[in-house]
């Protein structure tokens, strides 16, 4: 190739752009779909963390477990053992905060 010639590229498929019809945003497929879509409300994610440390009962109520339970039991009398081996129910002060974190539990 000759210094200072610019090279033009191949007619080709890979070379040109691909056009499409019926794409855009002015078609009226897709403008009835986006009007569909705003009149949703967006869904809610849930907070994975939250999702795996509580439940969520029958009744509504928001179920954890307790802390302490993992090392240093040697310490514990068997008594507190027993009572932080049971799930307690959420305190008032945190139920909504953690419902607003596990929407579909």
């Amino acid at each position: 190739m000759a210094r200072g010639v610019l090279c033009k590229a191949p007619r080709n498929s890979h070379f040109e752009p691909e056009v499409r019809h019926g794409t855009g945003f002015n078609t009226p497929s897709l403008t009835q779909h986006h009007i569909k879509s705003e009149s949703k409300m967006p869904k809610l994610k849930t907070h994975t963390g939250a999702a795996k440390r509580f439940k969520k009962t029958g009744t509504g109520k928001i179920v954890r477990h307790q802390t302490k339970t993992r090392h240093i039991l040697s310490s514990k009398s068997p008594k507190v053992k027993r009572k932080l081996g049971k799930s307690v129910v959420v305190s008032d002060g945190d139920h909504a905060k953690v419902a607003r974190m596990i929407p579909y539990a």
